[in-house]
């Protein structure tokens, strides 16, 4: 789960019972928690010591809260770009969306995890959307509805084979890499009269998850994927644009389709 600081603040101070939920969460395992700035602003567009003196910030408001910060970093909306070098004393690791590197790269160009500086950059991918048409529709509406997923869905995904060279019989699978959102309500915060909570479609994704355990799937956290990648031999970060997993749907003329010189 990512959160910026403010947000976890907001929580403490207005839903106390949510905290203490997400703390035992933590202790048990059972929850990842990735704090990398204090507000959910948009890196990239601001310099160097506004983004270090968020994290900093972050850092100070995590021990208030009695929680651990993490050597992980996911910025808001997925805003990721060659600039997060500049962390490398706060981060081993950053988490960048395939749907960036999409935007830039063709499928075949994208590896599952990247070096930058002294970091390693993990790719994630795929989206609860494409699980549930696996799930429930035929495979010409799947096709339809995950097409910009589909290099992540299949057989062949980057994100697949990585884990299985790495980690010798076992396999990482990427379920969702997105807003928390999705798991309980089908629309997005621009529909305001249809923007609730909804316990069906909760109810339904909590089914397909269920199904894995029953395949005998088990969840982890990312960090247990950056341990098993940690030394594994990862080609250096594509020059790409800085931006958000929305960059460049509007226009493909940044794609790059030959290899990077």
């Amino acid at each position: 789960m990512e959160m910026a600081g403010a947000g976890l603040e907001f929580i403490a101070d207005h839903y106390p019972s949510l905290m203490e939920l997400i703390r035992r969460l933590i202790e048990q395992e059972r929850l990842e928690l990735i704090s990398s700035t204090y507000a959910p602003n948009l890196w990239i567009g601001f310099p160097k010591r506004d983004l270090i003196k968020s994290v900093k910030i972050n850092r100070r408001c995590l021990e208030r809260l009695g929680l651990k910060p993490s050597r992980m970093f996911f910025a808001q909306e997925a805003f990721f770009g060659p600039g997060i070098r500049v962390l490398d004393d706060y981060f081993d690791v950053a988490l960048c969306k395939d749907d960036h590197l999409a935007h830039f790269l063709s499928p075949d160009q994208i590896a599952p995890i990247y070096r930058h500086g002294k970091m390693r950059v993990l790719v994630a991918s795929n989206h609860l959307v494409g699980e549930l048409t696996r799930a429930m529709s035929p495979p010409e509406a799947r096709d339809r509805l995950c097409a910009f997923h589909r290099h992540t869905l299949s057989q062949d995904s980057n994100a697949t084979y990585v884990a299985n060279a790495c980690a010798g019989d076992t396999s990482w699978f990427w379920y969702h890499c997105g807003s928390g959102h999705h798991f309980s309500v089908p629309v997005t915060p621009g529909n305001w009269d249809r923007f609730f909570f909804d316990t069906e479609w909760l109810n339904m994704n909590a089914g397909v998850l269920n199904s894995y355990l029953d395949q005998g799937f088990r969840f982890a956290s990312i960090s247990e994927l950056a341990d098993v990648v940690k030394h594994f031999d990862a080609p250096p970060l594509p020059m790409v644009p800085e931006g958000s997993w929305n960059s460049g749907k509007s226009d493909r003329r940044f794609r790059v389709d030959g290899p990077l010189r």
